[in-house]
């Protein structure tokens, strides 16, 4: 560390000769107890007091306070993401104007509940429980009305005992889609937002297979969109939207990897809804869907079961347009000076000199 010019003032282990003095020690903006080795959010600047004057800027500047690089908060953490929306979106505030009742109750309970996200845990360490023969990648992916979320999972089989861990988790606030014509802002619809899903899930898969070092894992990726699915495995010119992000999902995974999984069974489900703290620790949302450890009980879905879905990926596809171009031997000169032209924005320029002649001519 000197030769790099950094000044060492303190060290903390978490073998049994150097874990004696500290229980818990900020580690990358959360606590780290050596003991345990588990991690979990340092929640000691967050008042979870506040006013009936709250405004939209102590609403940020409180929900912001939370710092979870690994994102295993994601459903706690969405819950004051989605109530500035709603400030935004409902109410033409200014940022210190105080903030309907509605949103500061809500609020209010959401603070009340960070207490148990104390009680959450992870793991710091999992890499030595790692073998790419026995262990699996999974991703989820899903979306409500009003956000998408996708979470990554390793699955560990290991003494004849299956293990699961969340890796990394992501959600993000639905974009609100302005109409051009009455200027109002509405929602995206679902399908779209499934598939916004899909997309940051497969960037959390490639984050996890380069950070663990892990490329040749066997990888699973789950959503509860049949018509997400019907856009990845069919093959089709879909319009621009929705070919872009197939473009993504089809360059970093491949389509018979992708399965359908039950709303009731898909772990980002909560993701995408949000929750506070007390539900989420009940939930034990970390520790993966249960029915995932028994490899009978997973989803087994049959290609009958898309023909609806079929119908609605198909109004994403692009129509086909068919020009009839009908040549004669008077054009064969207009053609061959054409040749001799290099750029296309000269031809139209030159035609549009020689038709506004014609006109005035005329």
């Amino acid at each position: 560390m000197s030769k790099a010019g950094f000044e060492l003032t303190g060290w903390v282990s978490s073998t049994e000769q150097q874990n004696q003095e500290k229980t818990k020690c900020s580690v990358l903006g959360l606590l780290w107890e050596p003991n345990t080795d588990l991690l979990t959010c340092d929640l000691r600047n967050i008042s979870t007091e506040i006013n009936d004057t709250c405004s939209k800027r102590q609403l940020l500047s409180i929900s912001q306070k939370i710092f979870d690089p690994i994102v295993f908060t994601v459903p706690v953490t969405l819950i004051p993401k989605l109530l500035m929306q709603k400030a935004w979106k409902n109410y033409e505030l200014t940022w210190d104007q105080k903030l309907p009742s509605e949103i500061v109750e809500e609020f209010k309970n959401w603070l009340a509940s960070l207490e148990f996200l104390k009680l959450v845990q992870i793991p710091r360490y999992f890499g030595d429980l790692v073998d790419e023969s026995t262990t699996t990648l999974h991703m989820f992916s899903d979306a409500s009305g009003k956000a998408f979320a996708a979470c990554v999972f390793l699955r560990f089989e290991c003494d004849n005992k299956v293990k699961i861990k969340l890796v990394q988790a992501k959600s993000r606030v639905a974009p609100l889609k302005k109409d051009p014509i009455t200027k109002t802002k509405n929602e995206m619809s679902i399908p779209k937002l499934e598939l916004l899903a899909a997309v940051i899930g497969t960037r959390l898969v490639q984050s996890v297979k380069t950070s663990l070092n892990i490329h040749s894992i066997q990888t699973f990726y789950w959503t509860d969109s049949k018509v997400v699915l019907c856009w990845i495995k069919n093959s089709g010119t879909w319009k621009t939207f929705v070919r872009n992000r197939i473009k993504e999902i089809h360059s970093s995974s491949s389509k018979e990897d992708w399965y359908y999984v039950p709303s009731q069974m898909n772990a980002a489900d909560i993701a995408s809804r949000g929750c506070n703290a007390q539900t989420l620790f009940s939930l034990c949302w970390w520790e993966g869907p249960i029915w995932l450890k028994n490899r009978s009980s997973w989803p087994d879905t049959k290609d009958s079961d898309f023909k609806d879905a079929l119908e609605l990926a198909t109004e994403e596809r692009k129509p086909t347009v068919t020009t009839n171009l009908s040549l004669n031997d008077s054009d064969s000169n207009f053609f061959e000076w054409t040749k001799r032209v290099s750029k296309f924005s000269s031809i139209v320029r030159t035609l549009a000199y020689v038709k506004r002649f014609l006109s005035k001519a005329s």
